[in-house]
């Protein structure tokens, strides 16, 4: 990750350690579902959604949740990979992201 485009960590510590359980696209929407190292879930949801970039993101286990420089309106996140050796990412690009906690059943 270049230091230059790095805006601001997101959802931390919350995110630090949790697992990319499913992620959920189409519409202009992107739902990214996490559950965190205490248990919880949370779900991120992306809004007006113009770009998904991905290789197999469910089950990695995230460092961070990082916002990164992108043209404006537009916000880059990407869902740091603990494995730096292993391939599985995720980067949206969206207008912006809502997070909220799932019940569990």
């Amino acid at each position: 990750m270049k230091e230059e485009s790095f805006v601001r960590y997101l959802n931390e510590p919350d995110i630090h350690d949790g697992v990319v359980k499913d992620v959920v696209h189409g519409g202009g929407h992107c739902s990214v579902f996490v559950r965190t190292a205490q248990g919880r879930e949370i779900k991120f949801e992306f809004v007006d959604v113009s770009s998904v970039e991905m290789n197999r993101p469910e089950g990695m286990v995230l460092y961070s949740l990082s916002e990164m420089k992108e043209v404006p309106p537009n916000r880059k996140f990407v869902f740091t990979n603990w494995d730096e050796q292993n391939d599985a990412r995720l980067e949206i690009v969206a207008l912006d992201v809502i997070s909220s906690d799932l019940e569990r059943t």
